[in-house]
């Protein structure tokens, strides 16, 4: 993997976790104030739509795209510094990763090993879970029904293979009636799968405190919401804590699942959150409308704020960083320019590394340039009536190669030249974005090593 590469990815992993970090504080801010409302599932929702944010690199692609016009050519630069720290960067990341989900996988395991004993249960039992399971929407029998020695609590496992797995212990209809309520609504809230998307998004920003500030919201929220909307439809508010008040107190806190009981010492919060809830006047829905609005705005200008900020921070490191370098002056040497546009049939176009430590006097090193191939430049951004300075070493040296620059368009200037010590100047006819390209149409491979700069 490049320096290159290793850069970029570092940027990409940084900046899509600070996007994430200010959606999450957004919803932080915003959520209160929908819940306080009256829209506890607008919430939730809003929560769901945070987690997918850390999977998106928005920042990155945008910086990328416009590097030229917001970096002024320095923005994604490679100075020893910056490709030092990246690749410590990716090194300590990855191990991270790979602690983090071992022990995921190590958690997966234990669950399904106490999986292995599971016991079918009676048919009336499994009739009234039936009748909750079709009284809550659910369709055909893909949610199953089990009974375990294995587990303390109530929970929903799986997500292609799903199942409700009760404690072995004797229920009342009613305890059923809140246990089957509020499992179901978890499985049909999909909350198991948003618990294993936000805990592979936690282990990719295991670095930053947000992720797991919103991991664990994940985790009450899908409680809330769940007790939102089963607390009606299991007996009512006395019924139902009263019922996971009792269980609570074998809670096993199984990530893995999703629970009667997440955390029992949460469970006096659920309360007064339900409490609070029912208490509210809900406003209309107009209003949820606004302040989703709200937070669509105040995050948009957030993040663009944040990335731009970013970048400017960026390119003043760099120039902190940055490595002086001296070039001998070289006498200059006249040399033919053509010019045709685009490359000949059969050609193949490779871009090749360029060692940025000094934005000045972007280094190419060691290129080797098959027969029939064309080794490019990333593109560089050039005014109008500014100029391209090409300094190259050719080997071996009695190999003719073309070296010049083409445009956004394909249109070619070039010179054709062999050995060392070639130096040449191309001018710059429109304002717009370009690359040095190095063409071997010999039978032989070549070398190419030099530097180029725009003045």
């Amino acid at each position: 993997m490049s320096k290159w590469t290793i850069l970029e990815l570092t940027m990409a992993v940084l900046l899509t976790s600070l996007t994430g970090g200010i959606l999450t504080l957004v919803w932080q801010g915003i959520g209160r104030g929908m819940e306080r409302a009256g829209f506890t599932n607008i919430t939730f929702e809003l929560l769901k739509a945070v987690v997918i944010f850390y999977f998106l690199p928005l920042s990155f692609f945008f910086l990328k795209k416009n590097k030229q016009e917001i970096g002024k050519g320095y923005l994604f630069s490679i100075t020893p510094a910056y490709a030092w720290i990246s690749q410590i960067f990716l090194a300590v990341w990855t191990v991270g990763m790979i602690l983090f989900f071992l022990g995921v996988f190590c958690r997966w395991l234990m669950l399904r090993r106490r999986e292995q004993d599971l016991i079918p249960c009676d048919k009336d039992i499994v009739s009234q879970f039936r009748k909750n399971y079709q009284k809550l929407g659910g369709k055909g029998e893909r949610l199953a029904l089990y009974q375990s020695y294995r587990f303390e609590v109530p929970c929903v496992t799986g997500i292609f293979r799903p199942r409700v797995i009760l404690p072995m212990r004797k229920y009342t209809t009613e305890e059923l009636q809140v246990i089957f309520t509020h499992e179901i609504t978890h499985y049909r809230q999909k909350d198991l799968l948003l618990k294993w998307v936000s805990l592979i998004m936690v282990g990719i920003h295991f670095f930053n405190p947000l992720a797991w500030m919103l991991y664990r919201n994940v985790r009450r929220w899908s409680e809330y919401a769940c007790d939102f909307r089963a607390c009606d439809k299991a007996g009512g508010l006395k019924n139902y804590f009263g019922v996971i008040a009792e269980i609570a107190v074998c809670d096993s806190g199984d990530v893995m699942a999703s629970q009667l009981t997440e955390d029992k010492n949460e469970l006096e919060e659920r309360i007064k959150r339900m409490v609070k809830n029912r208490k509210a006047k809900h406003c209309r829905r107009w209003a949820a409308v606004l302040l989703s609005g709200v937070a669509f705005i105040v995050s948009s200008v957030s993040v663009y704020g944040a990335t731009l900020a970013s970048a400017k921070g960026y390119v003043y490191l760099y120039h902190l960083t940055e490595v002086a370098i001296e070039v001998e002056p070289m006498e200059p040497v006249f040399y033919e320019e053509f010019e045709e546009t685009g490359y000949a049939e059969g050609i193949t176009v490779k871009t090749g590394e360029v060692i940025l430590l000094n934005r000045a006097f972007p280094e190419i090193s060691n290129w080797s340039v098959g027969s029939g191939e064309s080794m490019e430049t990333e593109g560089f951004y050039c005014n109008k009536g500014e100029s391209v300075v090409v300094m190259m070493d050719i080997l071996p040296e009695d190999v003719e190669v073309k070296i010049g620059l083409i445009d956004a368009n394909s249109d070619k200037k070039y010179i054709m030249a062999k050995g060392k010590s070639i130096y040449h100047e191309f001018s710059v006819s429109d304002t717009g974005t370009y690359k040095v390209f190095v063409e071997n149409q010999s039978k032989s491979s070549v070398t190419v090593d030099g530097v180029y700069r725009v003045h």
